[in-house]
C-alpha cells in the first residue's frame, strides 16, 4: 500500500511539474455585460485549446494550465451572436506562460495593454522595433501595386531602391533579437518561422547551438530540433541508406550496390516521374 501511495505521489508531482498554471485578469472599462472574452492557447499537452469568460462590469478572469511559453490570442466578441450584420474581429496576439497576465483597456481588446510575464515583455519589446518597420514596408508595397497598375517604370525602379534599406533593417532587427535573446520562447517562434524555410546547415548551426536547453525543450524547440535533424540527414554529399523491395518483391539495401552505377526510380510523384542517378555509392 505504501508503494502504491508513493507511486501516486510521484506521478502527481511529475504531472504538476509538466503543467504551468496561468491566470489572466482583465479590465475593459468601456465594455458592457453583453460581451465575452475567448482565449485560444496551447495547453500543457501542446495541443490547441480554448477557454472563455463573460465580461462582468468591465472585468474578466481566465485561469488554466499550459507549458512553456506560446503564442495565444484573446478575442472580444458578443455573448449572443448577431447574424444580421458582419462583425469586425476584435483580437490581439500575445504570449502566454505560467504566472499572472494583466489586460487593461477600454472598449477593444486589440488596443488593450497585455503584460505581466517575461516572454510577453520580450514580445512587446520586439514589436516596438519591428512594427514601425513593417508599417513603412506596407506603404512601399501599396506604392508598388499602384505603380504597377499604372505601368510607371520610373516609380517602380524608385520603389525597388526605397525597399532595400527597409528590408535590410527588418532583417537586422530579427537577427539581433534572435542573437540577444537565446533563452526566449519567442525566439524559438522567430527561428522556426523565419530561418528554417530552407535550412542551410552552415548558417543555421550557430543559431541552433545558441538556443538554450530550456527553449529547445519547448514545443516549438522540439519542432526546430526535428527539422534541423532531418536537414542534416539529407544534406548534400551525405550517404543515405534504405531498404526497398525490388521488382520481384525481394527486399534489398541500397548499400548492397556499393561501387556500382545505380538508377533509383521512386515512381510517380504527382504528374512527374522522379529519377535519380547515383554513381559509386
Amino acid at each position: 500500500m505504501k508503494k502504491i501511495i508513493l507511486a501516486a505521489l510521484i506521478s502527481s508531482a511529475i504531472s504538476a511539474k509538466a503543467q504551468d498554471k496561468f491566470n489572466i485578469t482583465g479590465t475593459l472599462s468601456g465594455v458592457g455585460n453583453d460581451k465575452m472574452i475567448l482565449l485560444s492557447f496551447t495547453n500543457s499537452e501542446g495541443k490547441s485549446a480554448k477557454d472563455s469568460a463573460n465580461v462582468m462590469n468591465g472585468k474578466f478572469t481566465i485561469s488554466g494550465t499550459t507549458a512553456y511559453g506560446n503564442r495565444a490570442y484573446l478575442e472580444l466578441k458578443p455573448i449572443v451572436k448577431d447574424t444580421s450584420k458582419r462583425r469586425m474581429v476584435d483580437y490581439q496576439e500575445f504570449y502566454l506562460e505560467k504566472g499572472n497576465t494583466v489586460v487593461a483597456g477600454t472598449d477593444k481588446i486589440a488596443t488593450a495593454t497585455i503584460s505581466g510575464t517575461k516572454v510577453q515583455a520580450e514580445n512587446l519589446a520586439y514589436h516596438a522595433q519591428m512594427d514601425p518597420l513593417q508599417a513603412e514596408y506596407k506603404k512601399i508595397v501599396d506604392r508598388f501595386y499602384k505603380a504597377r497598375a499604372a505601368k510607371d517604370s520610373v516609380e517602380l525602379k524608385k520603389i525597388s531602391e526605397d525597399a532595400k534599406p527597409v528590408m535590410a533593417k527588418m532583417e537586422s532587427t530579427l537577427d539581433d533579437f534572435i542573437k540577444n535573446n537565446p533563452d526566449s520562447y519567442m525566439t524559438a517562434d522567430l527561428v522556426l518561422g523565419n530561418r528554417m524555410a530552407v535550412v542551410d546547415l552552415e548558417k543555421f548551426e550557430p543559431i541552433y547551438n545558441s538556443l538554450s536547453k530550456r527553449v529547445l525543450a519547448s514545443f516549438t524547440g522540439k519542432k526546430i530540433t526535428d527539422k534541423y535533424n532531418k536537414a542534416k540527414n539529407i544534406a548534400i554529399g551525405k550517404q543515405v541508406d534504405f531498404t526497398l523491395p525490388d521488382v520481384k518483391g525481394n527486399e534489398f539495401k541500397l548499400s548492397s550496390l556499393k561501387g556500382k552505377y545505380v538508377l533509383v526510380d521512386f515512381g510517380l510523384v504527382g504528374a512527374y516521374r522522379v529519377e535519380q542517378k547515383t554513381h559509386t555509392y
